[in-house]
């Protein structure tokens, strides 16, 4: 959309507001266009064997369509930036009057598609965006063996129009540009000086060539907020054996091997935004939660010792109250670790937006070795050297080779019921939560760069805890 500004003439892009200027009421269009077929069977092959399959596509709410959005800046609810500096050298205000300019004053949408001009906009939505949406597809085969049940299961999906949880910057240079290097850097008189009045970089006699380059040269950042721009491909196998409880004792075991890829950074935990916002494709790679491997098992065990047990049949009233009747709970967890992220500290794209990784050197950066033993080098440094100026390093998103450290984890718990008479019940519960007190070590910081690369300075789960609990019941 075009606007025209007296003294510059016609200048492209601008803040639309709903119900003004004959924009619709309504924040976002509705989609209509949600067909979400089915299809499922299971077939029982004999006696103790049924194979079940299924498919479907499955629709997502929006990113933020569905409960509306109240813009958190602009004419309704104005910031004013702090300004060091224009062209990241030289500054040009100090602490003790970080705002000469004055502030930002509220003018609602008094100004148009000019609102904000001058300034960032953190959250420009996309209101034509389609609902995401997963096709999903599984085929398994369970069967009984003796007590137990055992299945093993193909699972796959495959995500369309995701949420990019980390946004893109739109009004970031084009990489063609970042050839003029330094002369990005060069301070030049500003064309929008006396004409934009909100306090910022823009509102100065001069301002850098890079600014005036970019798409939008009225504004300084915009960034999509959550676009609807992402896709994904899961592929997982699994394993599970069960045994439902009899005779003293029941377990569930599962093992689960997968690979999760996508080109849009997480919209819940880590995130690893993108480098180029003009060629997204490139950042396809691993996902922050990508799970390589991952072994769960949980069990109820009643110890056999005391009265109507294979020991202890014969004990006396005050040994079958100390030792007998005794269950174990267990609950067992292992994981290998997340893939790891890396960027060049600082970034020295200059692109205006998006981040900036380094070259890879030909060779992995993994170590080996206890992560006890490599909290301070946990990542081979030299397998990484620093993008020059002005350009992007060819590092992926998220390394395909390198994971954080790996996490496990045991819970016990003993718990013991026993009846004073017949009408009293006193039950002691004892649980021990990551009994064997393993540590979890957080994950190594991956800016490379900078003096702490490949330090591990934290730890993800807590020590061992005990908890006691009596319960008397009457």
């Amino acid at each position: 959309m075009n606007n025209v500004v007296e003294g510059l003439g016609t200048i492209h892009g601008g803040l639309r507001f709903v119900g003004i200027d004959g924009n619709s009421r309504r924040q976002f269009d509705t989609d209509w266009n949600n067909f979400g077929p089915r299809l499922g069977f299971a077939y029982q092959l004999n006696p103790q064997t049924v194979v079940r399959g299924g498919a479907g596509m499955f629709y997502g709410s929006g990113s933020v369509g569905a409960g509306g959005w109240n813009i958190a800046s602009g004419g309704y609810a104005p910031s004013t930036p702090y300004v060091g500096s224009l062209d990241g050298l030289v500054p040009i205000t100090t602490l003790s009057d970080p705002f000469p300019d004055g502030f930002t004053q509220a003018i609602g949408n008094s100004q148009g598609l000019l609102t904000q001009a001058g300034q960032s906009i953190p959250r420009v939505f996309d209101r034509n965006a389609p609902l995401p949406y997963n096709l999903q597809w599984n085929l398994s085969v369970e069967r009984r063996v003796g007590q137990m049940l055992v299945e093993a299961a193909y699972i796959a999906s495959r995500g369309v129009h995701l949420g990019d949880g980390a946004g893109h910057e739109i009004n970031q240079l084009f990489p063609e540009l970042l050839e003029l290097g330094t002369q990005l850097q060069k301070l030049v008189p500003n064309p929008f000086y006396g004409i934009i009045k909100n306090p910022g970089p823009l509102s100065k006699p001069k301002v850098t060539q890079g600014q005036l380059l970019r798409p939008y040269p009225q504004f300084t950042n915009m960034t999509i907020f959550n676009p609807a721009a992402g896709s994904s491909t899961y592929h997982g196998f699994t394993v599970k054996i069960e045994r439902r409880f009899a005779s003293g004792l029941g377990f569930l075991v599962s093992y689960t091997t997968s690979k999760n890829l996508s080109d849009a950074p997480a919209t819940i935990g880590p995130k690893v935004r993108h480098q180029d916002a003009y060629n997204r494709r490139a950042d396809r790679s691993l996902v922050e939660e990508d799970i390589a491997q991952r072994f769960v098992a949980s069990g109820i065990w009643e110890l056999p010792f005391g009265r109507a047990k294979p020991i202890g049949a014969n004990w006396g009233p005050v040994l079958n109250a100390i030792a007998g009747g005794w269950q174990m709970n267990a609950i067992v967890g292992l994981q290998s670790g997340p893939p790891l992220g890396i960027t060049n500290s600082p970034n020295t794209s200059k692109a205006l937006g998006g981040l900036q990784r380094p070259n890879s050197n030909g060779f992995s950066a993994a170590r080996t070795g206890p992560v006890q033993d490599r909290l301070g080098n946990f990542l081979d440094e030299t397998a990484f050297s620093r993008a020059p100026a002005f350009t992007y390093g060819n590092v992926g998103r998220l390394l395909p080779d390198v994971r954080g450290p790996r996490s496990s984890n045991v819970d016990l718990a003993f718990v013991k019921s026993f009846r004073i008479k017949e009408r009293y019940q006193v039950n002691f519960r004892g649980e021990l939560f990551n009994a064997f007190n393993t540590p979890v070590f957080g994950l190594p910081n991956t800016a490379f760069g900078g003096r702490k690369f490949g330090q591990i300075n934290s730890q993800q789960n807590a020590p061992r805890q005990v908890q006691l609990a009596l319960r008397f019941t009457f």
